[in-house]
Order: structure tokens, then C-alpha cells, then sequence
């Protein structure tokens, strides 16, 4: 008996006191499929119409579930297609110089907002820079390669399905800026399908 209240009483020491509980963390990684349209502003738009977006973003998002305001580092490849889907269809009527194939890495960070207590839904502002290559040369500068920076917003929703796990994302996102830094303009929405760990 007495061994038995020893050995309880070392166990007790050993654990040390009650931690306070802590808030549940949401996953902090995602690993996404990005689809989208993006449409390129003034002359580019005339010359090539609307193209469809298909990528990869990964990001490191660390919040906890009680946590209102955090913030986003992600990257992403992304390929931009200006040519009919898959190659059937006509091509877009707005395009008139042919095709048009974009390589978009990008990398950024978001500022994430919570707007109220509900668990997993976020509205994001961020910005970044973007190495884009096309197949072709594009104004202003008539190049194939440029540096872009961007700004983007948008909405992360993770949902209750396997764990928390699945997350959706829908964004906005505009590159170029062209009145400051010279490079083509684009306007792309962009919906994003993914699994934290």
C-alpha cells in the first residue's frame, strides 16, 4: 500500500500542475487546386480575350480557431491557357493575335480576417510579386518575361468536413501595374479547392 501511494504520489509530482486549456489550432499548411478565368486589361484584353487558370498554391497560414486577425504566406504555379478549353471549342471572338500561353510563379502574404466567431471563414487582402514568362512577346515592354507585383482579396472558408481539413478559397486578384512598374496588366478570379495538414 504504501508502495502504491509512493509511486502515485511520484506520478503526480512528475506531471506538474494542470496547464490552462488551449484553443484548438486549425491546420496551419494547405496544399490547394486553383481554377479561374484571368483577362488581361487595356491592350491586352483585345488582343487575347479570356484565359482559363489551372495551378497549384500552397500556403502557411498558423491561427487558432479563437484567433481574429492572422496572417497568410503562400505560393503558387499557376498556367494560364488563352486558347479554347482543352482545345475544342472556337476561340475566344475577343482574341485577335492567336495563341497565348502565360507561367505564372508567384509568391505573397495575406493578412486574414475572422469577422466574427464562427469557426474555419476568413476574408484576406494581400499583395506579393510574380515571375510571368509567355510564349509570346506582350506590351508594354514587348518581352516574354516580366516581374509583376500584385495585390489580391478574397474569402477562406475551412470547412468541418474530414477534421477541419478541407479548405475552399475564392479570389481576387490584380497584377501589373503597369502606370508604376511598366508590366502587363491582369485581372483574374481564381476558386481554390485544398486539404490542410
Amino acid at each position: 500500500m504504501r508502495r502504491a501511494c509512493a509511486l502515485g504520489l511520484v506520478l503526480i509530482a512528475l506531471a506538474g500542475p494542470a496547464r490552462p486549456a488551449r484553443a484548438e489550432t486549425i491546420p496551419s499548411g494547405k496544399l490547394s487546386m486553383v481554377v479561374g478565368v484571368r483577362n488581361g486589361l487595356g491592350e491586352l484584353s483585345d488582343a487575347y480575350g479570356l484565359g482559363q487558370i489551372f495551378g497549384i498554391e500552397a500556403a502557411w497560414q498558423p491561427m487558432r480557431e479563437t484567433q481574429r486577425i492572422g496572417f497568410a504566406l503562400d505560393w503558387g504555379v499557376t498556367w494560364v491557357n488563352f486558347n479554347p478549353l482543352f482545345g475544342y471549342g472556337d476561340p475566344d471572338p475577343a482574341s485577335i493575335t492567336g495563341r497565348l500561353d502565360l507561367l505564372e510563379l508567384s509568391a505573397g502574404a495575406r493578412l486574414r480576417i475572422a469577422p466574427t466567431g464562427t469557426f474555419g471563414r476568413y476574408l484576406t487582402v494581400g499583395g506579393g510579386a510574380s515571375v510571368l514568362r509567355s510564349n509570346v512577346p506582350l506590351p508594354p515592354q514587348d518581352d516574354r518575361s516580366y516581374i509583376a507585383p500584385f495585390a489580391s482579396a478574397g474569402v477562406d472558408i475551412h470547412s468541418h468536413l474530414l477534421w477541419g481539413r478541407v479548405m475552399y478559397s475564392v479570389e481576387v486578384r490584380y497584377s501589373g501595374f503597369s502606370f508604376v512598374a511598366n508590366d502587363p496588366d491582369w485581372l483574374s478570379f481564381q476558386l481554390g479547392f485544398g486539404w490542410g495538414y
